[in-house]
């Protein structure tokens, strides 16, 4: 994704003329997390000689972090979840919630169906998807 960031951007851009066309970026945090992603996403467009995102402007970043998985794990009530953890088959403290998200018992469809109203404590366990709801409740989604 960051190397086709600008590309959207631009795109985006060419389009906007239209006042119902935003930009929605989807792109892993990994070990880097929220504000380190959006850092390198700014630098691709400085280094592309194009202009910063605006507030303004109907561009949403939505970060999961670790992945998108540590997002439907939570969703799909498991617990604990942090941002720390690869909710993946190759990581120790992730299986479980890997292999539910394997075998379809944690899905993307239960996911989308548990996404409001948010947790009371989803903040302090995953800070990138209270981020997330930030960022597309700014555009009016």
């Amino acid at each position: 994704m960051l190397e086709r960031y600008t590309d959207a951007v631009r795109q985006w851009r060419a389009e906007s003329h239209d006042a119902h066309v935003g930009l929605l970026v989807v792109v892993d945090g990994d070990e880097h997390g929220v504000a380190r992603r959006r850092q390198q996403l700014a630098q691709k467009l400085k280094e592309s000689k194009q202009e910063p995102i605006a507030p303004s402007d109907p561009v949403a970043v939505i970060v999961p972090t670790w992945h998108i998985e540590t997002w439907i794990a939570w969703l799909c009530g498991h617990r604990p979840i942090d941002e720390q953890t690869r909710y993946k088959e190759d990581d120790e403290e992730g299986r479980v919630a890997a292999r539910k998200i394997e075998h379809g018992e944690y899905s993307p469809q239960r996911a989308i169906d548990a996404w409001a109203p948010p947790a009371s404590d989803e903040e302090a366990h995953v800070p990138s998807l209270a981020d997330a709801r930030r960022e597309v409740h700014r555009l009016g989604v």
